[in-house]
């Protein structure tokens, strides 16, 4: 239901192969990764047969960086509270591309 549900864009439903075939090129053109909670990227991307560092030169966290910010939080933030917090509105979370959108913005927002 959520892969219909994308936010951003026009939603394109693509086979297993093509993402693992269009991941590989965008992590060979990109200098910098970012994502909320790297260590859940690694989980997928692992299961697509690709491993961080691929190509990139640096990898950005949103999940740490918030934690540089609210030092007293010893816990994990999710993206939705997140969002919150930085009072970014967002829809339709756990669809992959709302996600990543949202952890772009809430990136943007951290490094004002």
């Amino acid at each position: 239901v959520l892969q219909k549900k994308f936010g951003f864009g026009k939603t394109e439903i693509i086979s297993f192969e093509e993402l693992v075939s269009i991941m590989k090129t965008y992590l060979e053109k990109t200098d910098i990764f970012i994502a909320h909670s790297v260590n859940s990227e690694n989980h997928y991307l692992a299961r697509m047969g690709i491993s961080l560092p691929y190509e990139v030169d640096a990898i950005i966290d949103t999940q740490l960086l918030y934690k540089e910010f609210d030092l007293d939080n010893i816990r994990p933030i999710a993206l939705i509270d997140l969002l919150k917090e930085l009072k970014i509105k967002s829809k339709d979370l756990h669809n992959a591309g709302n996600d990543a959108a949202y952890t772009w913005l809430a990136f943007k927002e951290m490094i004002k």
